[in-house]
């Protein structure tokens, strides 16, 4: 039988089986564990597990604390955390060091609870009953206040503030005798009400002690001490509530002295403190009347329902996955499973039997002290289980070399998927949206991949070769830079190889930037096969992309420089930059042509020589070398069957050269 599950109760985790282990040669593991967290292997055993659940169990995902590049370097990130559940006293909830709380704010609807955060540290010299004595000063402060603004509220002991934790940092205390916290708040009460004693029991909760883990979700000996008011309406009706407090003199005397506090937007507030009794007497009619509002309030919010959010049914849900909806595993279409677990809080074990009459293939365990107290330990009382830890696949990696060059690798490729620097276009990209530090990890991953491939594939060729381009363009004194030199060499190479009607665009969009003629020095024929370059690039991003970009062009990354070599590759984003931060309207210069009139422009950008023959654009080299061009603004072509000199900037465009602002020799 599958017993209803609550949502918490089915983790993430990953389980093996003896059984299925003999088949398997290899095990990929995809993702990361800095602690020695294990992985069991199930022992499947005969009998009427074996036609029973067949199914995928859904899975909760994982929270990641923080990005890190080696398990060697991990430092967890602060993470938001929601409160333990308003009202509640037995949830299987924890809060973990350094999640960070919600800010403390005002009262907004009554029902939604207000909370406030107090450290209750600095308590090394303090005796035991000066630490009780704050924490209930604390407590009733709050609830008076929150019960004369009728709004729900929680104090929180053990979470930080600033300056030195982060607003809401969860940091915990160390409690070693929690019923002695919880007998002073019972026995204190009646002294901080007196006549309201009876409502304010009514109305405040008991403690609760909420357990704080530690980063590597070990069970800690610190915790939260938290406190509920609900001030309903049927209790408070339309009372005001003082409280009493002992509080000493300028010369050290204690007395009682009564206090009446409210919210006052994130905080409690002493109507009392006022001395001057004209103010404090507005103040406490005024008080009385909005006492009088807010009751009216907190009736009208009651009586509307303040309903929690109806959870879903994760039980339910289980069944349908793996059961069809059945109380037995006989209906499943699957026959092994894949379990991800994370640490699962010891009051939801009971609820994981139906574990033990799975036919398991492997659980990934994210529990370090699972095999202890956990789901591990749970499962291992009815059936076997052989454990395994990240130890070992380090120690695997270090006999199979070759094992770990290719995990070596498919964690580059996953990095750069990350980075969006995995495809042509997204290195393109990079011009806009990188520093030059990151894309120098993004070039040193495409480095390690082309090193270390057995087969190098066109597309790394293609992307380590733009990727050197790319970081040239935004730090040319970069450290792994490869020369000129080695660039065109793997360019021909690939060319050589792929020929002159491939369908990769980007290739042949290479060959223009870095074989374009000029002052550079190029194998002989590499100036005179430019032209058969432009007809294939030409070719190929038709075939390719005619079909999405039937109605607009190519846009140009780069532009041809007055310089040589890789110094003459000038990439829009130096163009911008050369303006200065006073021009504010640059892409209006962009589209009305004016950027081509800027000195800054100018000096950047070689001015080539050509003709326009039949409407057509020809860019002119020595060697009687005619590469055609297309013009980005066909109205700067005059149309006729005349051969004219003009002279235009060239940029290059994944559909091939493109010819900016033509002006007519003749004209000039």
């Amino acid at each position: 039988m599958i017993r209803d599950v609550p949502t918490a109760a089915l983790p993430t985790s990953k389980f093996r089986s003896e059984e299925t282990q003999a088949n398997t040669t290899e095990v990929r593991r995809d993702t990361k564990v800095d602690d020695e967290e294990p992985k069991h292997s199930s022992n499947v055993q005969p009998g009427k597990a074996e036609n029973r659940l067949k199914g995928v169990i859904a899975h909760n995902q994982i929270e990641t604390c923080g990005k890190h590049e080696s398990p060697t370097t991990f430092k967890p990130a602060k993470r938001r955390h929601l409160p333990y559940p308003f009202d509640k006293s037995h949830e299987p909830y924890t809060y973990s060091q350094h999640d960070i709380l919600p800010a403390e704010k005002g009262p907004s609807n009554l029902i939604e609870p207000v909370h406030e955060y107090k450290l209750l540290g600095n308590t090394e010299r303090a005796s035991e009953a000066e630490v009780l004595k704050k924490f209930s000063n604390e407590v009733f402060r709050f609830a008076a206040a929150c019960m004369n603004s009728r709004t729900n509220g929680t104090i929180h002991f053990g979470v930080g503030d600033e300056p030195h934790f982060t607003h809401g940092e969860v940091i915990g205390i160390s409690v070693p005798s929690p019923n002695k916290f919880v007998d002073h708040f019972n026995k204190s009460l009646k002294d901080y009400f007196t006549e309201h004693t009876n409502i304010a029991k009514n109305c405040i909760r008991q403690p609760r002690f909420v357990q704080v883990l530690s980063l590597d979700t070990t069970m800690s000996n610190r915790c939260v001490i938290e406190v509920d008011v609900v001030p309903s309406f049927s209790l408070t009706q339309e009372e005001v509530f003082n409280i009493t407090m002992i509080t000493c003199d300028k010369q050290g005397k204690k007395h009682k002295e009564d206090f009446l506090f409210i919210r006052d937007g994130a905080s409690s507030k002493n109507i009392l403190a006022n001395k001057n009794m004209r103010e404090l007497q507005s103040q406490l009619s005024e008080i009385k009347e909005n006492v009088k509002f807010l009751a009216s309030m907190r009736k009208a919010s009651e009586m509307e329902g303040s309903k929690e959010p109806g959870q879903s049914n994760q039980g339910q849900r289980l069944k349908r996955l793996i059961g069809f909806g059945k109380d037995t595993l006989e209906n499943s279409l699957y026959s092994t499973y894949v379990i991800v677990t994370n640490k699962c809080h010891p009051s939801e074990l009971e609820f994981l039997q139906f574990l033990r009459e799975m036919k398991l293939f492997a659980v990934l365990e994210f529990d370090p002290e699972s095999a202890l107290n956990g789901v591990c330990n749970f499962f291992r009382k009815d059936r076997i289980a052989n454990l395994h830890y990240p130890r070992n696949y380090n120690t695997e990696r270090v006999n199979q070399p070759k094992l770990s060059l290719q995990q070596n690798i498919e964690d580059h490729r996953r990095f750069l998927e990350e980075e969006r620097a995995d495809t042509f276009s997204g290195l393109l990209q990079c011009l806009n949206e990188k520093k030059g530090y990151d894309m120098q990890k993004i070039l040193n991953s495409w480095s390690f991949i082309y090193k270390n491939s057995t087969k190098k594939s066109l597309k790394d060729t293609t992307n380590i070769i733009l990727a050197n381009i790319v970081l040239y363009c935004i730090n040319r004194r970069s450290a792994p830079l490869m020369d000129y030199t080695t660039l065109t060499a793997l360019l021909n190479e690939a060319l050589q190889e792929e020929g002159t009607h491939s369908n990769c665009t980007e290739l042949y969009y290479l060959a223009m930037l870095l074989l374009w003629p000029g002052s550079n020095v190029l194998p002989e024929n590499a100036s005179k096969n430019i032209c058969t370059y432009v007809t294939s690039i030409r070719r190929s991003f038709h075939r390719r992309f005619a079909h999405v970009c039937h109605t607009k062009s190519a846009i140009a990354h780069f532009y041809l420089g007055k310089s040589t070599q890789l110094r003459r590759i000038v990439h829009k984003g130096k163009l911008d930059n050369s303006l200065g931060p006073e021009k504010n309207s640059k892409n209006s210069l962009w589209q009305s042509g004016a950027i081509w009139r800027e000195k800054t422009v100018q000096n950047l950008l070689l001015r080539v020589k050509g003709t326009t023959e039949n409407g057509d654009v020809y860019v002119h080299y020595d060697g009687n070398l005619k590469i055609p061009v297309r013009p980005v603004y066909l109205g700067g072509v005059r149309s006729g069957y005349s051969i004219e000199k003009v002279s235009f900037y060239l940029g290059f465009s994944m559909e091939g050269p493109v010819a900016y602002n033509i002006e007519y020799l003749n004209d000039s």
